[in-house]
């Protein structure tokens, strides 16, 4: 279940909303930095994360005077829908104006409520309803985008999740900080290495 939705961007205040406590920015200038870890320390923090190395210094100034908008609720029914990604917290991002929810449908109809907007002034929040029907993408791009998703929650959430990071990544092939691209041809490599191999090498 993957579903993109186009926030918009006139709707979000533009003066910095007030947290309660000064918010913890992040701003990263090294290649050879922990981005993911950086960018979940500016989300938990109520803060910003700017990557100088591929935004010039007046974007990144704007960027860290003007807060992002947030998603502040995430209602579903767990029976019908689970793993939904983005949580509660993560910063929306305005610029592309589009909000991408995935997650894993348990039935063959669900709905998602997305609550967006800021921590003070929730009155003025905006609520998506997402309708989904697992008619609505036979192909395998919903369920890479939601793991996807999976990684980039555990590689900015706190605590050791790498082994989690790993298994996602196997199962769906994705190339992770903590995974190398290999080429394999043959039953043997797949076996060899610990990966699903495709369906036409199953009896293999």
């Amino acid at each position: 279940m993957t579903i993109e939705q186009r926030t918009g961007r006139a709707k979000w205040p533009r003066e910095p909303p007030s947290f309660g406590s000064p918010p913890v920015h992040a701003i990263n200038a090294s290649l050879s930095a922990a981005p993911e870890f950086l960018r979940g320390l500016a989300a938990r923090g109520g803060g910003e994360y700017v990557e100088l190395n591929n935004t010039d210094p007046w974007s990144a100034t704007e960027r860290l005077r003007h807060f992002s908008p947030r998603v502040l609720a995430v209602e579903h029914d767990p029976d019908t829908v689970a793993q939904v990604f983005p949580e509660v917290g993560t910063p929306v991002d305005t610029q592309s104006a589009t909000l991408v929810v995935t997650g894993i449908l348990r039935n063959n109809k669900a709905s998602v409520r997305v609550k967006l907007g800021f921590p003070d002034t929730e009155a003025d929040a905006t609520t998506i309803a997402l309708p989904v029907s697992s008619h609505d993408s036979p192909s395998t791009l919903a369920a890479r985008a939601w793991a996807l998703a999976k990684i980039d929650h555990l590689a900015t959430a706190g605590g050791d999740n790498r082994a989690d990071i790993r298994r996602t990544a196997q199962q769906f092939r994705i190339v992770t900080p903590d995974t190398s691209l290999i080429v394999l041809e043959t039953a043997r490599d797949y076996a060899r290495y610990g990966i699903e191999p495709p369906a036409g090498l199953h009896d293999d």
